[in-house]
C-alpha cells in the first residue's frame, strides 16, 4: 500500500504466512496497485492458491520452470478454470512427460516431466548426470506431473519423493497441500518411514 508495488515475485510459504494474518489485518490494507505477482518455487497448495486469487485477483501467475530451460505459465482465470495446474508452455517452449523407459506418454498419464532445453549445458564434472536427466534435447529436474488434453501441466511430486506403499504411488506434496491448510500447522514435510509389511 505504502510504495504502490504493481510486481514482485512470492513464493507458496510467502501466500500462506499473509494468509495467515488475521483478515481484519488484511483488509485494511489496499492492494490494488498489484499487477502480477508471479509465483514458483515450490508447489503451491490449491487452496493457498485460491485464497490468494480471490484476494488479489487477475494479478495472480504461476511459472514453472528452471535454470536450464523451461516452461509453463498459468494466469489466475486459467487457473480457476484448472484447479492445480501449472500452466501451459510458454511461447517457445515445450513440454513432454516420459515413462521410465523414456518412452513419451500421452494425455492424462503420470510421468516425469521434461523441459526443452534453452541452452546446452553439463553439470560441473558430472558428464553422467547430465546424460541420466536427458532425452534428446529435453532435460529434466525429476518432477512427476501429467498434461491433460489441452497441454496444461499438472504437477504430482517429485520423483525421488514419491512413496510406494503396497503398490500404490503416494505424493507427499498432495498431503502437505492438505495439512498445510490446518490453522495450527505453520509448515508441513510428508516422508515414508520403510516398512517390510508395505
Amino acid at each position: 500500500e505504502k510504495y504502490r508495488v504493481t510486481t514482485s515475485h512470492m513464493v507458496p510459504t510467502q501466500f500462506h504466512r499473509l494468509l495467515a494474518l488475521p483478515e481484519d489485518v488484511r483488509k485494511r490494507y489496499d492492494v490494488t496497485s498489484t499487477r502480477c505477482m508471479v509465483h514458483a518455487a515450490a508447489p503451491c497448495p490449491p487452496d493457498v492458491k485460491r485464497r490468494m486469487i480471490e484476494w488479489w485477483g487477475d494479478a495472480v501467475m504461476e511459472y514453472y520452470a528452471a535454470t536450464e530451460g523451461g516452461g509453463t505459465i498459468v494466469t489466475a482465470s486459467e487457473w480457476l478454470e484448472r484447479p492445480g495446474t501449472v500452466g501451459k508452455a510458454w511461447a517457445g517452449a515445450e513440454i513432454r512427460i516420459y515413462d521410465d523407459e523414456g518412452n513419451r506418454l500421452g494425455a492424462g498419464q503420470i510421468g516425469t516431466v521434461y523441459m526443452q532445453l534453452m541452452a546446452d549445458f553439463e553439470y560441473k564434472g558430472d558428464s553422467a548426470k547430465t546424460k541420466a536427466n536427458r532425452i534428446e534435447n529435453f532435460f529434466t529436474v525429476g518432477d512427476l506431473g501429467e498434461l491433460d488434453e489441452d497441454g496444461y501441466l499438472f504437477l504430482r511430486d517429485r520423483k525421488a519423493d514419491m512413496i510406494i506403499s503396497g503398490g500404490e504411488n503416494i505424493y507427499p506434496a498432495e498431503i502437505e497441500g492438505e495439512l498445510i491448510n490446518h490453522p495450527a500447522v505453520q509448515d508441513v514435510a510428508v516422508f515414508g518411514i520403510p516398512n517390510a509389511d508395505w
